[in-house]
């Protein structure tokens, strides 16, 4: 979630888009994160980990997360790629 708002926080023009604050932005998704549910064998359980494959967010958060970990693995390599597909 840090990741997230971050992200957040750094987009300047947000407010034009939204018209949410960034700690608003983040309380919803959180609750969207943790509210997973699902029926296995006739028993209602609450996912505890991760994010739920299909979930509208999934692909944004997995972005995000990934954009992070590229950004931070680069500047912190010893030999820098060239060239980044």
């Amino acid at each position: 979630m840090d990741i997230i708002n971050d992200c957040l926080e750094s987009g300047l023009d947000l407010n034009l888009r939204c018209p949410l604050d960034p700690s608003e932005v983040i309380k919803c998704l959180e609750l969207r994160l943790r509210s997973t549910l699902f029926i296995f064998r006739g028993q209602l359980y609450r996912q505890k980990e991760g994010i739920a494959m299909g979930s509208p967010v999934s692909p944004i958060v997995a972005n995000l997360f990934m954009h992070s970990l590229e950004t931070s693995a680069i500047a912190k390599s010893l030999c820098s790629p060239e060239l980044w597909l």
